[in-house]
């Protein structure tokens, strides 16, 4: 079973809220376009990846999810992303329970 990662920042509002298993999109904007490209948009996604490595550079704490779990949220990605290294998933809305790991 594949595993995705997104990765937190513990000193922040979103840190506080991944300690409670607790992951949300910063807002409602479906430009997913402009998000994956790294641009400052509120999406109703938020940002995991296939790579463990990549989760770290992003926070100190690392949320885990099963991909077979969650595979119904997933969001196509518009077009290559400019990161490809990063094995980018996006999921729309909010999660809750996920655990650490």
């Amino acid at each position: 079973m594949a595993k995705l990662y997104r990765g937190v920042p513990s000193n922040t509002e979103r840190g506080r809220l991944a300690k409670q298993g607790i992951v949300c999109p910063r807002g409602d904007s479906r430009d997913y376009v402009r998000h994956i490209r790294g641009e400052d948009v509120e999406t109703d996604v938020t940002s995991w990846t296939r790579n463990r490595d990549v989760a770290k550079r992003f926070g100190d704490i690392i949320l885990t999810l099963d991909e077979d779990d969650v595979k119904d949220l997933i969001v196509p990605h518009p077009l290559p992303t400019r990161y490809p290294h990063e094995q980018e998933v996006l999921f729309r809305g909010p999660l809750e329970n996920v655990p650490q790991g």
